[in-house]
């Protein structure tokens, strides 16, 4: 990587290919000049600008930095940080490799979070890089972008459910960006029938067929037209609501509608089932196109995250792209192929999305936790709010799992409940981020769960008479802690009723 240095009454010289040039400005900032444009000139000699940026030099009290007239990276002594969000922006869009061999080159404090530990408190950073911006912003929005990601804005909208013979329950979804717990992962959950899968086909609908009006409402962009771009549906149930193809056929498309699961679409319209070896397929082939998108970068950092789960630890997934060579397409279908069908899903699923989501996407996600256990569902959260916070989308996910609710927080929560032909939406009573699951079981099914399982050998127990310590004795104390208070909790009500 090549870098010439020009000062600011200077052209670009005729003869550059290949290389940044770096331009001058004399702005001063209380004494210090650390401001360049930068372009980058091709191989035919055409010129992109990127933006500005500031370079600053270790120890460096005022004036400019001593760097070289030309040179192919910024020796130890020198750190660079971008003007402003608008150049990360047009450095990303050059691609992952560019990207991140421009941003090591110019020793970038926004992309080597190291880097800025060592330098914030230098007087040239404190004083000339950090006049118009906060170190915070540095550290949260320049950061994502520099790693690959783009800016991150609020969604505020509103959902009207479908209530048949007039308005139903509005549900209310905001993403605050940068908040902890994150807020760009929904959940509605409730129990079987509710219609959580079909509160999550309609939105599909309507959004793909531009026919929101009296469905959706949206109160942090005025132009309702591009809140969405891009609506992708997740379903890997057999008896799903989704399909393939657009959800409305020869209707006006108003954003781009893609489907991740199971089913396909026949030349003569029919639905079938995809096949191991098409999904199979299908992985590949998106694998590969993250490869041709120069996103193998960013697909290997959050496939990364899978690594908590010793299944995809052990196979090092995130090695299916090589960094240095081309991929070898049968490794990875042989890889592939060792995967339990959840594992295969997961992995299908957050390619699939690298592939698909791009800034301002929805992706409605329908019980993903049908076909994989508790820590892999975590893990596959984790990862989508990562892609989510990368990509500045949102994604809603129709479940009936407690597990679910604990890696998402009250205000990103749903209940729907159904009486009859009404429906009822509300937000749980208590925090549901790191709940147990005991607590939320309770808090969305009541007394189904009571009624239900294990409550319902206990009851019965109860009901015979016994007392607690009979019954404990009869199970030969193979109690939980949950079982072991929910006796208590059935015994006292019963001697409760018994006193009137």
């Amino acid at each position: 990587m090549k870098f010439t240095v020009i000062g600011r009454s200077q052209s670009i010289p005729n003869s550059a290919r290949d290389c940044y040039v770096l331009k001058e400005d004399n702005w001063d900032d209380f004494g210090f000049q650390t401001i360049y444009g930068i372009s980058y000139v091709d191989d035919e000699g055409e010129t992109k600008e990127l933006g500005h940026l500031h370079i600053g030099e270790v120890g460096q009290e005022s004036g400019r930095a001593e760097i070289p007239s030309n040179f192919s990276s910024l020796s130890d002594k020198f750190f660079s940080l971008g003007s402003d969000e608008i150049y990360y922006d047009n450095v990303r869009l050059m691609g992952d490799e560019s990207r991140i061999e421009l941003l090591t080159s110019l020793r970038d404090v926004a992309f080597d979070e190291q880097l800025l530990y060592q330098v914030k408190n230098e007087n040239v950073f404190t004083t000339s890089f950090l006049r118009s911006k906060m170190l915070q912003s540095v550290y949260d929005q320049y950061h994502r972008i520099a790693l690959g990601g783009v800016r991150n804005s609020p969604f505020d909208f509103t959902y009207i459910v479908d209530a048949g013979d007039g308005e139903g329950p509005r549900m209310r979804f905001r993403v605050k960006p940068h908040s902890l717990p994150p807020t760009n992962i929904h959940a509605i959950i409730g129990r079987n029938g509710v219609g959580k899968s079909h509160l999550l086909h309609r939105m599909a609908k309507a959004l793909a067929t531009d026919k929101t009006r009296n469905v959706f409402e949206y109160s942090t962009r005025k132009n309702k037209e591009d809140f969405f771009t891009n609506v992708i549906t997740v379903a890997f149930s057999a008896f799903d609501a989704f399909s393939p193809a657009d959800p409305v056929e020869g209707a006006k498309v108003a954003v781009r509608y893609n489907y991740i699961g199971l089913k396909q679409k026949t030349e003569e319209e029919e639905e079938l089932f995809v096949s191991p070896r098409q999904l199979e397929d299908q992985f590949v082939e998106s694998l590969m196109d993250c490869l041709r998108s120069n996103k193998d970068g960013r697909w290997r950092e959050l496939v990364s995250t899978l690594h908590t789960d010793p299944v995809f630890r052990g196979y090092e997934i995130d090695r299916m792209l090589p960094a240095k060579r081309r991929p070898n397409q049968s490794n990875i279908r042989s890889t592939f192929r060792k995967l339990s069908s959840g594992h295969k899903i997961v992995l299908l699923t957050v390619t699939r999305l690298m592939e698909l989501v791009s800034e301002k996407s929805l992706v409605l996600i329908d019980e993903p936790e049908s076909h994989l256990h508790p820590p892999l569902l975590s893990s596959l959260i984790r990862t989508l709010s990562r892609l989510m916070t990368e990509q500045n989308g949102i994604a809603l996910i129709a479940t009936h799992s407690p597990v679910v609710l604990q890696e998402i927080p009250r205000s990103c929560t749903w209940v729907l409940r159904r009486s009859g032909l009404e429906s009822r939406a509300q937000r749980p009573r208590c925090e549901t981020f790191g709940q147990n699951v005991s607590t939320l079981t309770h808090e969305v099914f009541g007394l189904e769960a009571m009624k239900s399982g294990f409550y319902s050998i206990l009851e019965e127990q109860a009901s015979s008479g016994k007392s607690r310590e009979a019954i404990l004795d009869d199970f030969e104390d193979q109690l939980g802690s949950d079982a072991r208070a929910a006796l208590v909790a059935i015994l006292a009500t019963m001697d409760s009723e018994q006193a009137f």
